[in-house]
């Protein structure tokens, strides 16, 4: 006797896009350009909103690098002979990092003067996001950018120097990285650092960071890659922030 139940199951399975959230192909294959699409890459700036699952992620998704190189690709375009004006660098906000370690409630134990507390809280998180931010666009262009430039890499590799001098001018750290893959790694050990430098702030240790970088840091970075790779020149370097809203607003509405 067959299964009651099984004569009620329907054939199609419940899928998110978050189920093939690397599978860069599939998303291109189910994305459906929506009508404002081609408004939306030429853009300099813009805030999707919506209710959950209306699609803000996809839309976010569909110009992250590696899909709309797989889209480009389904529409029978070779993407190394196309010109291109724009690089998506998709960055997810809403982590553990952020929700750890940039509370808003936690300025209070930075200082007893709230608004010296705020600004503070102000240039660390710029410190730490300016840093993250730097490591998707790092990682996206070492991990996909062949596909629009075959020697990128090299080209990424010789900027290993100009990147450190505009991270430490002053040499203080003395890192000893040789290549773009010990960069990206030592760039990562300092957010990481900072992070733990942060946790001890909160937990009353006097200590000072002796690096704090601000929001110029990205665009200092975006200018330098520009210049040096030819590939990059007059690129716009679209950074797709995920939830950022959505956690800002969470973080300003606590009572």
């Amino acid at each position: 006797m067959s299964n009651r139940s099984s004569i009620y199951e329907g054939p199609f399975e419940v899928t998110r896009t978050e189920y093939f959230n690397t599978d860069y192909p599939s998303i291109a294959h189910y994305f459906r350009k929506p009508s404002f699409f081609q408004d939306l890459i030429e853009r300099d700036r813009f805030v999707i909103f919506g209710t959950r699952g209306t699609g803000k992620t996809m839309i976010l998704k569909s110009i992250y690098l590696p899909v709309y190189l797989e889209l480009l690709k389904r529409d029978g375009v070779d993407p190394k002979n196309q010109k291109h004006k724009f690089i998506g660098i998709y960055i997810p906000c809403d982590n553990l990092e952020f929700r750890r370690y940039f509370d808003v409630k936690y300025t209070k134990y930075f200082d007893h003067d709230e608004d010296k507390a705020k600004i503070l809280w102000k240039r660390y998180f710029e410190h730490y996001f300016a840093l993250y931010v730097v490591d998707n666009i790092f990682s996206t262009l070492w991990n996909y950018g062949q596909e629009i430039d075959s020697e990128i890499k090299e080209r990424l590799n010789k900027l290993v120097s100009l990147i450190l001098e505009i991270y430490d001018p002053a040499g203080a750290l003395k890192t000893k990285s040789k290549n773009f893959v010990e960069l990206r790694s030592f760039l990562n050990q300092e957010r990481q650092r900072f992070l733990d430098f942060v946790d001890k702030k909160i937990r009353g240790f006097k200590e000072e960071f002796n690096i704090i970088k601000g929001l110029n840091f990205i665009k200092d970075i975006c200018n330098l890659l520009g210049e040096n790779i030819d590939s990059l020149k007059d690129i716009r370097f679209y950074l797709l922030l995920d939830d950022f809203f959505r956690h800002s607003y969470h973080l300003n509405n606590r009572n």
